[in-house]
């Protein structure tokens, strides 16, 4: 009886001692499982926030660009202004430009032939003779050949 109770203990013993080492081997895996992916974390966000740094420097560099650009089209626009000399008989500043006016006059058509002055002898343009619409009075009907269907 002794010697089976010592061999109980031992098997419980054995079995108690590796739940006990398979739980603690586990959670230190855990442990530097998430310490791998928290650095691996970190290293991803330092690139990606590199990255954002960058691109935020050029899309800056560009718009300096822009700026710089648009800054000189307008003082050329100004001094454009203050440069340009008024003549007596073009006292307004061409909008369109010198060649926009010469092709609308071009192309504007002028009507050839002169309105019919309005008068109450003459029906309007869009007066029916005959009669039409609801008061055109009952469709006629053409008669059926009943020859033609009996045979």
């Amino acid at each position: 009886m002794e010697l089976l109770s010592i061999f109980v203990g031992l098997a419980l013993g054995l079995v108690l001692g590796a739940v006990a080492m398979y739980l603690y081997f586990t959670q230190t895996r855990s442990k530097t499982n998430k310490e791998q992916s928290e650095s691996e974390l970190k290293s991803i966000l330092a690139v990606q926030a590199r990255d954002h740094i960058d691109a935020s420097h050029s899309l800056i560099n560009q718009i300096q660009q822009d700026t710089e650009r648009l800054q000189a089209q307008l003082n050329a626009y100004e001094a454009s202004l203050l440069e340009s000399d008024f003549k007596e008989d073009d006292t307004r500043a061409s909008f369109y430009g010198e060649h926009a006016s010469v092709y609308l006059r071009n192309t504007v058509k002028t009507e050839k032939t002169p309105k019919l002055a309005a008068s109450t002898e003459a029906p309007p343009r869009d007066f029916s003779s005959d009669a039409s619409g609801l008061f055109a009075g009952a469709p006629t009907i053409a008669p059926v050949n009943e020859e033609k269907t009996s045979k």
